[in-house]
């Protein structure tokens, strides 16, 4: 049902649902974003041979990370009723490598060094900046609560 009004034309909620439904704009930004970023981890600890990570264990980690993050956004782009769920704990996953994993992975490769603050802190804003935007997003989005019926 639409009504003119003097200050426009409002749409029913109906309307408004239908019009953000689907994996269109910023979520389809997440989505082929998740996907290449995930795939170039991927590519990072098991196609290259120059990366600096020695240890097979953070290999596999980081790995696992990256190959469900690229399930999760996979699941996303195709609209499954329990990709949220799988966007939530790809989110904290990520956090807990965020905040976690990064120091015991330095200290592990360095016994006995300083923990380099600067490097970390460096890290967790280049991920951490972009991880809270995205966070923030699924939260509030009107086309993710159209698509999947609520936030995350």
């Amino acid at each position: 049902m639409v009504a003119a009004s003097g200050q426009g034309v409002q749409t029913s909620p109906q309307e408004e649902t239908n019009r953000f439904n689907g994996i269109r704009g910023w979520l389809a930004v997440w989505c082929v974003g998740g996907i290449v970023f995930h795939l170039m981890c991927l590519w990072a600890v098991f196609g290259s041979k120059t990366v600096g990570v020695s240890s097979e264990a953070v290999n596999l980690v980081i790995g696992g990370l990256a190959a469900f993050g690229i399930f999760a956004a996979l699941c996303v782009l195709l609209a499954k009723p329990y990709a949220l769920r799988l966007v939530f704990l790809n989110f904290l996953q990520w956090a807990a490598l965020l905040v976690l994993v990064y120091p015991v992975i330095f200290l592990t490769l360095s016994p006995g060094a300083h923990l380099p603050w600067r490097p970390i802190a460096m890290f967790i804003l280049a991920l951490g900046v972009p991880w809270a935007a995205w966070f923030r997003y699924f939260k509030i989005s009107k086309r993710v609560l159209a698509t999947f019926g609520r936030n995350l």
